[in-house]
């Protein structure tokens, strides 16, 4: 994460070069200027990168107030201004009225204490960092869409947007805690801390105890009006190595409440920060921007969470009529065929298919009605790993026989790779992988001779495992690839140059895709268009590496 950025507007050079060595010496990327028309130049230059503007009021030998040149900045960065902090001399109260319209965060008389000017500029950039920016939104519905309650929302935006920019703002070790419902989590600190502690808890409930701009102080010999002797001396043990600590509270919502405790380094080290006033500070400045954020973060859960509910009931209904139709279907055939009015060997090639399709039905039904039953379970995963290759022999073999052809007991098939997998699903995956591949060879003329092959092999470097199906038929042309991995699509689909194709089987490629990656954590993507000329198509299956996987669960 890139350092803070600050432009200087200041036409005192000592005043100008102090400012500089001092934030520059905390890690900001500081820039400064001596006029307003350098200003400007500089402002070109960094753009949205600028996080605080530090303006001091009278500019000599400009007709402008640095308030003024302020509101210049806001409007030519209106989609994502800085933070604007006032450091003058003067206290008219035209001037504060400016800085007021400019909507400036802080106004510090001169000569203001170096650490004082410091601190609001890094609680400025830190409450800049989180304004609801493209950027931030983006973090936001991203961990409100993969969030199952708010309570896990508030957790994950804590962990994946306010701790990095708290490390990279703050300058001194941090805590932030993190309750929800009959626990209180920390999240953020460097230091060797616990995950969960009972302290945690205590410091929760005496930080809220505290009005929201006066911190609460951990001194470790000196313990808290009302708080048991027991119970501080494990305080004391969590953080008996500090000098202490300042925490303060930031809200919080849908059940869950913030609360970050600045932890005082040796005040012996250069540049150390002042816990209590930074803590200070961060509670006056940042409160209200972080609950804009929680707030918007939870409304954004609500609405995925009910969206998610009427996609489930809509899945129940689909696997239901899928269910219902596909039995009905498969139950008239086989009365069909008991009583006589049918024979399956002179069936007819359209009763076949209409067979076929409600035997589909019926297992397009089961499957939906599987993920609706395992959607809030994770797949249990195997303790075994299964050899590829021989799970492809398998598969070959029955399709062979299914389909009475003369051909080799296997496909060609090089190399063998260990996944970990059940291994009846990665059977089924793979026969309707091979399956839709042989469609296409049969029914290919018999001059382009399209070929059948299979690779297993071990990719270390990305502790995967891979499975390579390869044919050499006519390629199906992108669009219609795409319609591969849709439920309820054929796996011969309609091909431009055979009229009528696209009868058949509807899941097959599609259960494929479902088993291999909602059942055993791997994927099953189309590479067709790496093979070079317009023949072959080419399907990969990548599981996670079971040596890698198998040691793991050991």
């Amino acid at each position: 994460m890139r350092g803070k950025t600050v432009l200087i507007l200041e036409d005192h050079k000592a005043v100008r070069e102090t400012l500089s060595g001092a934030l520059k010496d905390r890690g900001f990327t500081v820039f400064a200027a001596a006029t307003i028309p350098e200003a400007r130049e500089l402002l070109k230059q960094l753009g949205d990168r600028l996080d605080v503007l530090l303006l001091d009021m009278e500019i000599a030998g400009s007709d402008i107030t640095g308030a003024e040149f302020g509101l210049e900045v806001k409007e030519y960065l209106k989609e994502w201004p800085p933070e604007f902090l006032i450091h003058s001399v003067h206290g008219e109260d035209a001037y504060y009225r400016l800085a007021f319209r400019l909507g400036a965060a802080t106004y510090i008389r001169k000569p203001g204490p170096l650490a004082e000017i410091v601190r609001h500029v890094r609680a400025l950039a830190l409450r800049r960092a989180l304004a609801a920016r493209a950027t931030v939104i983006e973090k936001i519905e991203r961990i409100a869409e993969k969030s199952r309650s708010g309570a896990e929302a508030v957790a994950l935006f804590c962990e994946e947007v306010l701790c990095p920019e708290l490390k990279a703002t703050l300058g001194t070790p941090f805590v932030l805690l993190v309750g929800q419902r009959d626990e209180t989590l920390r999240l953020g600190s460097d230091l060797d801390l616990p995950k969960v502690s009972p302290v945690y808890d205590r410091l929760q409930t005496l930080a809220y105890s505290q009005p929201m701009t006066k911190p609460f102080t951990v001194k470790v010999r000196s313990v808290p009006e009302g708080t048991p002797e027991p119970e501080w001396t494990t305080v004391c043990e969590v953080f008996g190595h500090l000098e202490g600590a300042a925490f303060i509270p930031l809200g919080g919502a849908d059940d869950s409440r913030l609360s970050l405790g600045v932890l005082q380094r040796d005040r012996a080290l250069p540049f150390t920060e002042d816990a209590v006033l930074l803590a200070r500070v961060i509670g006056e400045l940042l409160s209200q921007a972080l609950m804009i954020l929680l707030l918007d973060l939870t409304k954004r859960v609500e609405r995925y969470m009910a969206l998610v509910r009427k996609q489930r009931a809509v899945l129940e209904s689909t696997s239901d009529f899928c269910l219902y139709v596909g039995q009905e279907q498969e139950a008239v055939f086989r009365r069909a065929l008991a009583s006589g009015a049918l024979v399956y060997d002179r069936m007819p090639r359209e009763l076949e298919r209409l067979l076929a399709f409600g035997e589909n039905l019926r297992k397009a039904g089961e499957m939906l009605s599987w993920i609706v039953r395992e959607e809030d379970e994770p797949p249990a995963v195997p303790a075994e790993p299964t050899s590829a290759a021989q799970v492809v022999r398998e598969a070959w073999s029955d399709l062979i026989a299914e389909f009475t052809l003369a051909g080799p007991d296997s496909p060609p098939v090089r190399g063998d790779c260990w996944v970990l997998c059940k291994p009846d699903d990665l059977g089924i995956a793979v026969s309707r992988i091979l399956e839709w591949m042989m469609q296409r060879t049969i029914e290919a003329p018999a001059d382009e001779k399209p070929g059948l092959s299979v690779v297993c092999k071990p990719i270390p470097e990305k502790q995967e495992s891979h499975i390579i199906f390869e044919d050499r038929s006519r390629r199906l042309p992108r669009n219609l690839r795409e319609r591969l991995f849709a439920p309820f699509s054929s796996p011969i689909l309609e091909d431009p140059e055979r009229p009528g194709g696209g009868q058949g089987e509807i899941l097959g490629p599609y259960l494929s895709k479902v088993l291999v990656e909602l059942e055993n954590h791997g994927s099953l993507d189309d590479c067709s268009d790496d093979l070079e000329g317009d023949l072959g198509h080419r399907f990969v299956m990548r599981f996670p590496e079971a040596a890698t996987a198998y040691e793991a669960l050991s």
